[in-house]
């Protein structure tokens, strides 16, 4: 009750000010005291007429950080209901005696603001400390691991709105959303909380290619509409293509319909309608990967506030660089300028890598995939020889996604779940793998070195890392077998998992990073 009150107070409080800014407003800032004298009766009446609206409209039992649209609907009737019921009284009182005709207007104006900005500031405030609270880095300098899910949504209306608010809510450490798909196309390249619609349904197989080629693998496809509304062709795409792969197709709309049922609307391999199966995605104990990082808090410390520095006075000091390379960029391979591919990167949260785009379109305008070969140039070979096409990660280090030094980000389908402790500390533009062989190692041999750096980081390694950076750019890629084979041997009585690809160089469609 305490609460309530002085919530209504602090109504009262922004009506009185938005009332007195109206009057200010009114003679253009010019103030004097007779003039407010003049207004005592307007002022009191307001504020009188204010206590007994609120509370009629029950604004005082609303919770400010949960406000929604139709919250500020009310909010904005409460103020017009306050403001025609005080010139009413101040009408049979003096009969509006000092007050201007465009005051009230100026007024109710004014108080739609105030009441309806503090709400949307406690909403604002609510929803940053609830993100704030999944803490993903935190947890794996503990030695866990969080399992990120990406979901792509079909369909858009209010459903989707809810389900999207909902991962927003409540799901920020272990879901991400990718994108979503309309039915029809009239809306592709729009947005609904900040999410791009990707695309139509009967385009979701070259939607799914194109994001695979950004590194975005999705996991799951969450259906927000009823499964008979889709086009049959949506259906059948649907069903083809959770029966030929390993993504889940998720029925959120019938699960209201079936709220009987535990289970989540997923459709099996082999069902033809929509059907209700258990749920796949309860937790599971998982295999926690040793904490081997050095407990050098200082080191960590100080390196973060280098990073910083550094790559703050490298933009400004490159920018000229940037120009160029730019230019040689939109004159080799066109807009857009950028290439992003998405890394599990510290704590295995997913952040998205930037580059120089130094090759053409993975694929055709009939959708078929373009040998590399044919989709390479001379400037483009020459901008990664040089590494001048990284230099947009300058960015990520500077926000915190990355670091100078560090294990190079790899996909997710290419990051060993048994050597996920490369995940503990922020990945680097350049790492002791990649200064003793680089696109010359292979995957093991390349987590072994990344390993080792774990347990051997230091200022002086550093040092010793981005000299050879520059000895490598300069003179090319080297193999250093005895690097490799005391990293090797040091893991010897670490379990290691070999993921069934091979190493390849991280270029505009290639799924590793080098």
């Amino acid at each position: 009750m305490r609460k309530r009150f002085i919530l209504l107070l602090l109504d009262v409080a922004i009506i009185l000010l938005a009332t007195m800014l109206a009057v200010l407003l009114r003679d253009n800032f010019e103030t004097r005291f007779t003039q407010f004298q003049g207004l005592i009766p307007y002022f009191a009446a307001t504020a009188l007429t204010s206590l007994i609206v609120l509370s009629l409209f029950g604004l005082d039992r609303a919770i400010w950080r949960m406000s929604s649209m139709l919250d500020y609907l009310i909010v904005s009737g409460a103020a017009v209901s306050i403001v025609m019921l005080t010139v009413g009284e101040s009408f049979l009182f003096n009969r509006l005696e000092g007050v201007a005709r465009a005051m009230p207007i100026l007024q109710v104006l004014l108080m739609i603001c105030g009441l309806v900005g503090v709400r949307v500031l406690a909403r604002l405030r609510h929803s940053f400390r609830s993100r704030a609270r999944v803490q993903p880095a935190a947890a794996m300098m503990e030695g866990n691991t969080i399992p990120y899910e990406s979901i792509l949504i079909v369909g858009l209306g209010r459903i989707a709105e809810l389900y999207v608010q909902s991962v927003e809510e409540y799901g920020a450490g272990t879901k991400r959303i990718v994108g979503l798909l309309g039915i029809a196309g009239r809306h592709s390249g729009r947005r609904i909380h900040q999410h791009a619609i990707l695309g139509p349904t009967d385009q979701i197989e070259s939607i799914l290619q194109d994001l695979e080629v950004h590194g975005v693998f999705v996991d799951r496809i969450v259906v927000t509409l009823p499964f008979g509304n889709l086009p049959p062709e949506a259906r059948q795409c649907l069903l083809d293509l959770t029966a030929s792969s390993t993504i889940k197709l998720e029925l959120f709309a019938q699960q209201f319909e079936a709220a009987h049922n535990s289970g989540s609307a997923e459709l099996g391999n082999d069902t033809t309608e929509p059907a209700l199966p258990s749920n796949d995605t309860a937790s599971k104990p998982k295999a926690t990967p040793p904490n081997i990082l050095p407990r050098k808090t200082t080191y960590w410390q100080v390196k973060r506030a280098f990073d910083v520095a550094c790559s703050s006075v490298m933009i400004v000091a490159l920018l000229p660089v940037f120009l160029v390379v730019a230019v040689l960029a939109a004159i080799d391979v066109g807009l857009p300028l950028w290439f992003w591919q998405q890394r599990p990167g510290v704590g295995k949260k997913p952040f998205r890598v930037y580059k120089f785009r130094t090759m053409r379109g993975a694929y055709d305008w009939n959708g078929n995939r373009i040998d590399d070969k044919n989709r390479s140039s001379v400037i483009g070979r020459l901008l990664r020889r040089t590494r001048l096409d990284e230099l947009p990660q300058l960015l990520n280090i500077l926000i915190g996604q990355m670091s100078f030094v560090g294990p190079r980000p790899l996909l997710a389908i290419d990051q060993c779940e048994s050597n996920e402790s490369r995940l503990m500390i922020r990945p680097g533009l350049t790492g002791w793998a990649q200064v003793n062989g680089g696109r010359l190692l292979t995957i093991p041999e390349k987590m072994a070195l990344d390993l080792w750096y774990l347990q051997n980081a230091s200022f002086g390694v550093d040092v010793r890392i981005v000299i050879e950076t520059v000895r490598m750019i300069l003179f090319g890629e080297t193999r250093n077998e005895d690097a490799i084979s005391r990293a090797t041997s040091s893991l010897k009585a670490t379990t290691f998992r070999s993921p069934s690809v091979t190493s390849r160089p991280f270029d505009d469609t290639k799924r590793q990073v080098a």
